[in-house]
């Protein structure tokens, strides 16, 4: 970072998440010289005008409600799944151990009854309006903490249930009725964008996103004057499997099998 960058704070919601882990773990492997930028659209010449802040002096916090931390969840990474090496690992455990102090506790609220079935998963009691509170709070110590010029929200948690849109989603009025008092409709992912962009935080969705709640932060992020996007996280290997699982469903309903599959 250069003397007069701005410091740039990034909270992920779902932090001990592999997603987020993988994430901050190249962030922080391309800082102490571990590995290069190969793969990183935003260093190639096209993008250089744009003066984007350098992602391997970004500071990472983010929110959880797992029962775990960073070295426990990037051990996991590891020995389940073989996403980062032994070497790597020990390479960025000690940074991961500094980003601890910046993960606060998340939110479930709406998903309750889902989410008591997972034994290492902590539900506060605060309702939707209280949720939101916390999360501006937290997004201010945040940034206080870590002297940060600005701060950006990403959504990187699990997709949610598929729940039928309510009156909740209908306008940016209705929204703030719904928080209020407690109604219908309202999901952790809906709680984190209106508390991201209320607190004058960009917010960029990386999870699945029903096309109602999309034009809702769409519409908030207007009204901020805030930059939003993303709706899916829909990568190669995602698309492929939507295609597949499409003309599966096709071949089913013609009666022609899936042997051809």
């Amino acid at each position: 970072m250069t003397h007069n960058e701005p410091a740039t704070g990034v909270m992920l919601v779902g932090v001990y998440g592999s997603v987020a882990l993988c994430t901050m773990i190249g962030a922080i492997a391309r800082r102490l010289g571990k590995t290069d930028d190969t793969g990183m659209v935003s260093t190639l010449e096209e993008f250089s005008h744009l003066s984007l802040p350098e992602p391997s002096q970004w500071v990472w916090g983010g929110w959880d409600i797992r029962n775990t931390s960073l070295i426990a969840s990037a051990r996991e990474l590891h020995e389940v799944t073989g996403s980062i090496s032994s070497q790597l690992f020990e390479s960025v455990s000690g940074e991961l151990e500094k980003i601890e102090k910046n993960v606060f506790r998340g939110s479930g609220y709406g998903l309750r009854e889902l989410l008591s079935r997972f034994d290492d998963i902590e539900l506060t009691d605060r309702n939707a309006a209280q949720s939101v509170l916390q999360m501006k709070e937290d997004i201010v110590a945040f940034r206080r903490m870590n002297s940060l010029d600005r701060v950006i929200v990403v959504n990187v948690a699990s997709t949610e249930p598929l729940f039928e849109q309510t009156d909740a989603h209908r306008s940016l009025s209705s929204l703030d009725e719904a928080i209020s008092s407690d109604s219908e409709g309202i999901t952790p992912s809906i709680l984190y964008a209106y508390a991201a962009l209320d607190s004058g935080c960009p917010y960029i969705n990386f999870t699945l996103l029903r096309e109602r709640k999309f034009q809702l932060f769409a519409r908030l992020s207007d009204q901020k004057g805030l930059p939003h996007t993303g709706r899916e996280r829909q990568d190669g290997r995602d698309a492929l499997k939507t295609v597949l699982r499409f003309d599966v469903r096709q071949a089913e309903l013609q009666g022609d099998g899936v042997a051809g599959l």
